[in-house]
């Protein structure tokens, strides 16, 4: 079973750093990035993270503009991640203090 997507960010970021001259760490590494990239981000957060993979991953233009709009893009999408609020709790009947199916 392939691990989630957030094992899977864990899992490459701690490769990334390895040295992959075994080719076992070299394919759990490539594993975690394939999987990262392949991910169909859910929010700002998970898109963010694909983009680290993908700048660590460029060759890059001689001017290094490629990779500095991709950081830029990066940092943005973070910034943005962590203003965003957390998602309001659902509100239930018994949330909003109401009795279900009785008299209060």
């Amino acid at each position: 079973m392939r691990p989630g997507f957030n094992a899977a960010v864990e899992n490459w970021r701690r490769l990334s750093t390895a040295a992959k001259e075994d080719a076992a760490t070299w394919d759990r590494f490539a594993e975690a990035e394939l999987q990262i990239l392949s991910h169909q981000p859910q929010d700002l957060a998970q898109a963010g993270l694909m983009l680290e993979v993908l700048i660590d991953q460029i060759d890059g233009r001689s001017d290094g503009l490629d990779v500095k709009a991709l950081q830029e893009v990066h940092r943005l999408l973070l910034r943005q991640s962590l203003a965003l609020p957390a998602a309001p709790a659902p509100r239930t009947a018994a949330a909003a203090g109401r009795h279900v199916g009785g008299a209060a």
